[in-house]
């Protein structure tokens, strides 16, 4: 039997902030599934320039929540990387994959359960 996945788009989050201001980024970024791909300093300044990849989905208002946290030191630039695999079974309600599905299922006013194959398949 096949085993169906999903795909989530991935931004590279390009952001400028001072040097003090890291630890709030990174808890930021963690919250919304980021994973920090590099950390530079700027030289002859006090800033401090990290690259991140976020899902797409978790991007949404991370703007204003990263200004919020950091007292709006902080500019995110985001543009999309790659796409990578949502973890989890798209069949399974307790992982990510199967609660994005449950969410279109529902956005798309299906039923919850996904169809078994024998009620989809032309019988003759």
């Amino acid at each position: 039997m096949a085993q169906p996945r999903l795909l989530e788009p991935i931004f590279l989050v390009d952001i400028e902030c001072p040097t003090r201001m890291i630890g709030k980024v990174y808890s930021t970024l963690n919250k919304r599934r980021g994973q920090i791909n590099e950390e530079n300093e700027l030289h002859g300044t006090t800033l401090t320039r990290i690259k991140a990849f976020l899902p797409v989905n978790e991007s949404f208002g991370y703007t204003e929540e990263l200004r919020h946290a950091t007292s709006g030191t902080a500019f995110p630039q985001c543009q999309f990387d790659h796409w990578a695999l949502l973890p989890g079974e798209p069949f399974e309600l307790n992982t990510k994959c199967g609660q994005v599905v449950s969410e279109i299922r529902q956005r798309k006013a299906l039923p919850e359960q996904v169809p078994a194959i024998e009620t989809l398949v032309d019988r003759q």
